[in-house]
């Protein structure tokens, strides 16, 4: 019996590519580097080259499972936890928290891009093309243009400085999308190699600008973005009969995701999780979960041995009434699956701002990140005296009975965890079909104060629910939806089938036979 191969992708033009490698008998990492650069030129207000990073699980369709992380770390010149002495508490009151101000715009809101080199690293550990080849399609898409998609437009007329603009993007002809810099860029990539991005001319002109910007960043110091790529065994969290396989603990939110799902399953045991007092139940927990996350002192400083515990404490912490700072995000979430069934999800981010900082590399046609604005409430983690952000950024795979994988991941911040909890428990923990799981009403909540749902997505009566255990209800359908939540699930024949969002940022995807 053949089996099937898929990529789901925030983008059509982006998940095409990722079909071409796989038609051409490359395995799922070479498909999903493919559709990522794809993804930096079809959906650049959420993605791009100049990104601050990203997290990839790669499962090997076997029993191994791996992940790549390459998050945002910030420049050696700024020490964001000695500018933010009150983020190691940020349980304190709105009031007696201080938070770092970074600007929206321009160098001092990036750091080094790690897109590319965790990009590359991952190609280079669990590929078989090479880099000129999984490039083809996007040096392409960035030669002849691509369609304005619906994200891109919003993105477009949101911006209230649009000077940036001229120096990326060729906007011609209408409702058309050329970018003759990145072409350039991407075509001296396929020739050199992704090690000239930072070893070449880019990382003298990045420096030049961060200076001109009162931020030291040398070249040598952009090249060094090549060793911040970390690859090490996916941590996991066993649900049931589920091994769900994540991004590293410490600085992803991936044990947000873990606590969630074990909510879910303690819900789903007592009630209907569908249900308007299961739904309310669990918004309950994932408040706490939050709360817990943000006043416990390990916080994220967690590992492997200690995850079980943590998660415990978090699903039965109270639900306190701190409010969290507001958190955005744009990110792309990419899946894909091989004909072997070899696994990847991928979430790359450009920083909590669509087009990251806007501002550009000169003559390069790469739109730099804002991940600065990560370490406005946090205190950094520090590894190899690097300071690193914690994220929210959680793909995905888990790993079931008799062979059978699901692969999901979505943008939205805080919301991220949530989201990705709901459709992955709502399929492997009540049997719900992978597409209807994802399209069902979502729920959120932080603290005690505010309980969030999808107004258009729930049964009445919802919201008088939500009222009785939450001072306030925000029914906002847009916050529930900043891009696609996709994914994909193979059974142990090697059948596979999609769940891509159908809300106002839809999914794009394909199975191949």
């Amino acid at each position: 019996m053949r089996t099937n191969a898929a990529v789901t992708a925030s983008s059509p033009d982006a998940a095409a590519a990722g079909l071409n490698i796989l038609r051409r008998g490359g395995n799922a990492v070479d498909a999903a580097v493919a559709t990522a650069l794809a993804a930096c030129v079809a959906d650049p207000c959420n993605v791009g080259l100049g990104g601050y990073g990203g997290e990839m699980i790669v499962h090997d369709g076997a029993a191994q499972c791996w992940s790549a992380s390459f998050g945002m770390i910030a420049p050696k010149s700024v020490d964001p936890g000695a500018a933010n002495p009150e983020a190691d508490n940020p349980a304190a009151d709105n009031q007696d928290r201080k938070t770092v101000t970074y600007p929206d715009d321009g160098p001092r809101a990036s750091g080094v891009p790690l897109v590319v080199a965790g990009l590359s690293q991952a190609l280079e550990h669990f590929g078989t093309l090479g880099w000129d080849q999984v490039s083809q399609h996007a040096v392409t898409l960035a030669r002849d243009g691509v369609p304005i998609a619906g994200a891109t437009e919003r993105a477009l007329a949101d911006l209230t400085d649009r000077s940036f603009l001229e120096d990326v993007y060729d906007l011609s002809t209408p409702g058309q999308l050329r970018q003759p810099a990145l072409f350039r860029t991407l075509s001296d990539m396929a020739a050199h190699g992704p090690d000239w991005f930072y070893e070449g001319p880019i990382g003298a002109a990045a420096s030049d600008a961060f200076a001109a910007a009162g931020v030291t960043l040398t070249p040598n110091e952009w090249a060094e973005g090549l060793d911040h790529v970390d690859i090490a065994h996916a941590p996991y969290y066993d649900l049931g009969a589920w091994r769900i396989f994540s991004a590293p603990l410490r600085t992803s939110g991936a044990a947000c995701l873990h606590a969630t799902l074990r909510a879910l399953q303690l819900v789903a045991a007592e009630r209907d999780l569908e249900s308007t007092g299961g739904l309310v139940g669990l918004a309950q927990k994932m408040a706490a979960i939050w709360q817990y996350r943000f006043s416990s002192p390990e916080r994220n400083l967690l590992n492997q041995d200690t995850l079980a515990d943590w998660v415990e404490h978090a699903v039965a912490h109270d639900t306190g009434v701190t409010r969290l700072p507001t958190a955005t995000g744009h990110t792309a979430h990419i899946n894909v699956v091989d004909f072997t069934g070899m696994t990847v999800a991928l979430t790359l981010s450009q920083g909590p701002q669509w087009f990251g900082a806007r501002w550009a590399v000169p003559d390069t046609g790469v739109v730099m990140n804002c991940g600065m604005h990560l370490f406005r409430w946090e205190r950094p983690v520090v590894r190899r005296g690097l300071h690193m952000a914690m994220t929210n950024l959680a793909p995905v795979v888990a790993a079931g009975p008799d062979g059978a994988k699901v692969a999901v991941g979505s943008p939205g911040a805080r919301r991220i965890p949530s989201n990705v909890a709901l459709a992955l428990g709502r399929h492997i923990l009540n049997g719900m079909p992978l597409d209807q799981a994802v399209a069902a009403g979502r729920v959120h909540a932080e603290d005690a104060l505010i309980g969030a749902y999808e107004s258009g997505r729930h049964e009445a009566g919802l919201d008088r629910a939500l009222l009785r255990a939450f001072p306030q209800v925000d029914g906002d359908d847009d916050a529930f939806c900043t891009g696609p939540l996709t994914a994909l699930s193979r059974n142990r024949k090697g059948v596979v089938t999609l769940g891509l969002d159908d809300r106002a940022a839809p999914g794009f995807g394909e199975v191949l036979s």
